[in-house]
This record gives C-alpha cells, sequence and structure tokens, in this order.
C-alpha cells in the first residue's frame, strides 16, 4: 500500500484547523502521513495542532517562529515527506472521506490526479465538475485549468508523485505570493504524460473572506502582491512548447488576470500607474487569442480592448460601474 502524504499549511487559522484535520485523520484509506505546517501563527492554531498530534501519531509538525509564506510551508513540508504521493489541503479548506483513496487510485495509470470540488461560499454552495471520469488529454486539462477553471488553478484537489516532484526538483517560488500553486503544478505537468480526472466533487473549498488568501490584498502588501501576480502569469511563457495550443491558452490567463488585477486595485484604493502599464501592454499583445476563446460578444473582450487602449479610462469606468452596481465584482474575483 502507497504511502501517501498530505500536506496542510496554517496561518492564523485557529476558525477551520480542526475541521480540516478531522476530515483528514478520518480518511478511509489509512496509510497517510499528515505533516501540518504552522507558519507563525498568532492565534489557537499551535495548540489545535498539538492537541491533535496526541491523538494520532501519523501527524508530524513544522512550527515556524514567523510568517514566511505558503510557499516556504509547503517546500519544509516536501523536504520532510516521506510518501509515494502528495496531496495538498489548505488549513480552511476539508475534503470528502473517501478523497485520497479516489486519486490515489486513479493514479495507477497516471502520474497527477484530479478530482471535482465544491466551492462553498457564505451559504452558498456549488459543484465544480469536468464531466469526464478517466483519463484526460493535456489539451483538455490546460484549457479548463487556464481558460475555464473547472480544473482550478490551486494545487489543492490534486495528487501528485513524490518522485517526480524530487527527482525534477519542483519547488513553490517562495518570493511569488500569488500564483505560486500554477506555477508549481504547470512544471510538474511538463513531466506527465498521463492525467486522471475523478469526476466527484470530493475536496471543499471555502472561499472565506477572512483567510490568508482572501485578505491578502490590503493597502500595506498590495504592491508587492500585484507584482507578484504579473511576474506569475508573465513566467507561463515558460511552459509554452510543452503542448500544442498552449499558447493561446496562456494568452487567455494573462488577459484574464490582467482585468482580475483591475478590480482588485480598485478595492484597495490602490491606483499604480506602472502597474496598469503593464496591464496594457499585456492585453494589447495578447487580445488576438483572447478574443478567440472568449468570443466577440462578451464583457470581458470589450474590456480586454479597452485596456489596451487606455487602461487609466477602464479604471475610472470600472470603478464607477461597481460603485452604482452596474456590473458585480463577484464575477471579477473567482
Amino acid at each position: 500500500m502507497l504511502l501517501i502524504s498530505v500536506i496542510v499549511p496554517a496561518y492564523n487559522a485557529e476558525k477551520y484547523i480542526e475541521k480540516c484535520l478531522k476530515s483528514v485523520i478520518g480518511q478511509t484509506y489509512r496509510n497517510i502521513e499528515i505533516i501540518v505546517v504552522d507558519d507563525g501563527s498568532k492565534d489557537l492554531t499551535k495548540r489545535i495542532i498539538e492537541q491533535h498530534v496526541k491523538k494520532d501519531p501519523r501527524i508530524k509538525t513544522i512550527f515556524h517562529e514567523k510568517n514566511y509564506g505558503v510557499s516556504k510551508s509547503r517546500n519544509d513540508a516536501l523536504i520532510m515527506a516521506r510518501g509515494d504521493c502528495v496531496t495538498f489541503i489548505d488549513a480552511d479548506d476539508s475534503v470528502s472521506n473517501q478523497y485520497i483513496e479516489e486519486l490515489v487510485n486513479a493514479l495507477k495509470d497516471a502520474e497527477l490526479s484530479i478530482c471535482g470540488y465544491i466551492r462553498c461560499e457564505d451559504y452558498n454552495k456549488k459543484e465544480i465538475l469536468l464531466g469526464i471520469q478517466g483519463g484526460i488529454d493535456k489539451d483538455i486539462f490546460y484549457y479548463n485549468v487556464l481558460c475555464s477553471n473547472i480544473i482550478h488553478a490551486a494545487c489543492w484537489n490534486k495528487m501528485f508523485l513524490l518522485s517526480i516532484i524530487k527527482e525534477n526538483n519542483i519547488l513553490f517560488e517562495e518570493n511569488i505570493y500569488v500564483g505560486e500553486d500554477m506555477l508549481f503544478w504547470m512544471r510538474y505537468a511538463s513531466f506527465c504524460n498521463k492525467i486522471y480526472y475523478v469526476n466527484k466533487p470530493l475536496y471543499c473549498y471555502y472561499k472565506n473572506k477572512n483567510s490568508v488568501q482572501q485578505s491578502a490584498y490590503n493597502n500595506k502588501i498590495m504592491d508587492a502582491k500585484i507584482i507578484s501576480c504579473l511576474e506569475a502569469v508573465q513566467r507561463l511563457d515558460e511552459y509554452i512548447l510543452c503542448q500544442e495550443n498552449l499558447d493561446k491558452y496562456i494568452s487567455y490567463r494573462k488577459v484574464r488576470t490582467s482585468i482580475w488585477l483591475i478590480f482588485q486595485m480598485i478595492i484597495s484604493g490602490n491606483w499604480k500607474k506602472s502597474v496598469l502599464r503593464e496591464i496594457k501592454f499585456i492585453c494589447k499583445k495578447n487580445k488576438n487569442n483572447f478574443l478567440v476563446l472568449s468570443g466577440r460578444l462578451k464583457l470581458e473582450v470589450l474590456t480586454c480592448y479597452a485596456i489596451s487602449v487606455s487602461p487609466d479610462l477602464v479604471f475610472i469606468i470600472a470603478k464607477l460601474a461597481l460603485k452604482f452596481n452596474i456590473i458585480k465584482i463577484e464575477k471579477y474575483l473567482s
């Protein structure tokens, strides 16, 4: 029986870590090691973790004295991991009790397995499923990650072979704070021949407004986050030759991210001319591929063309549109 390493990074997760750990401990697949990394939490996260360590010897811990970020937490855990496979679970999420068993079984004929998930926000729940059970080719995989977002760009809800990660020194970029997941699995996928999709919602993704990820865009650290996000999407060019049509999918992702960043800047009140110039360059360079994949009548296409001409004007119009509820901001924050 394969040993599965489950990596759970946590920071100020006292409200969620209990539920998360219980869902992992209760897995039907028992041969697991659970590596929980407390990244310098200032609340009761560490105490809750220590209580579970006493109950379950499969739990291993790493305690950071200060907050280094989720990438270092995951990297430290990967160094410690001794499993054959590894999966990542965020501390404010939870999983079905068959999550590991289903993904492990799917890896018998693949190097990467993925499952559907439930998106939970406030009192609303929505199942996100690809509608395909079994092996999927890389074109379907890349399109649904980079364009449709049906396969989420995060590293959770996926099972990786630890041998591929360690043999190729695949780690999370610790200087990138937004999009580090995407760069991790993009590099990993370049070494995969087969990918298997489990068409079941086995992962529960909680979009908590107060979580580390969701609260990242505050005024104090907004600049670093925006620059990091732009760097991540630009770095996608390193993988263009890995797959036919990937250049088109990457172009789409770049433009969609640029539009997303404009709305993030509106929320934070952080209007940076240098960032708007970079966004203009991205949209101008990638608008043709974006048009092909988006269709001609969507608001995003009009926004893309407008940004490529005058991002400052788009910023002002979008800000007014949001203020008077002409457009719904949730559409651009998913």
